[in-house]
């Protein structure tokens, strides 16, 4: 009876210190700019936020897409064209709101940095394309310096959100 008893009580404290961890939550919010540094050329991240204590204030802890449509790069031989590029190979963590993340993984030089506003709900941020080869006999290719960019909430087709539909990435 005595052994019931103890197993009981371990089991209940088991239990109740495995609770809370269950309590986390996690929610992906996506931003889009349609305007990169003002000119043609737009961008999409998708950033993880967790709740880890249960008390609804969720934190931003990684980008787990980043999408560029049209933008604008020169590339020598081969002249002017658009890029068009996702990633990230791995999640980029960040560090109290801010990111940085190196294209090398992806197969180009150059990179992608932006912190979150919080008060704006918006991220805000550089990208910089240093060499890329788009195709065969289109080389080198670059930005010409890092263009900025401040990406507003929006939302994938099947969310009921009061915010833009994301046109960056086909809206899924």
């Amino acid at each position: 009876m005595r052994r019931a008893l103890i197993t009981g009580l371990a089991s209940l404290l088991a239990l109740a210190l495995l609770a809370p961890a269950a309590q986390a939550a996690t929610k992906t919010r996506h931003f889009q700019d349609r305007a990169i540094n003002g000119d043609p050329g737009e961008i999409r991240l998708d950033v993880i936020y967790k709740d880890k204590n249960g008390n609804k204030k969720f934190t931003a802890r990684s980008v787990t897409l980043w999408d560029i449509e049209i933008l604008p790069v020169s590339c020598n031989p081969g002249g002017d064209v658009v890029m068009t590029s996702f990633g990230p190979v791995d999640p980029i963590k960040l560090s109290k709101g801010k990111f940085n993340h190196d294209f090398q993984p992806e197969g180009m030089e150059g990179g992608l940095s932006g912190k979150v506003i919080k008060q704006d709900k918006r991220l805000e941020g550089k990208l910089n394309v240093i060499d890329f080869d788009s195709t065969p006999g289109v080389t080198n290719c670059t930005t010409d310096g890092p263009r900025t960019y401040s990406a507003t909430p929006c939302r994938t087709t099947n969310q009921n959100l009061d915010v833009p539909v994301c046109r960056v990435g086909g809206g899924s």
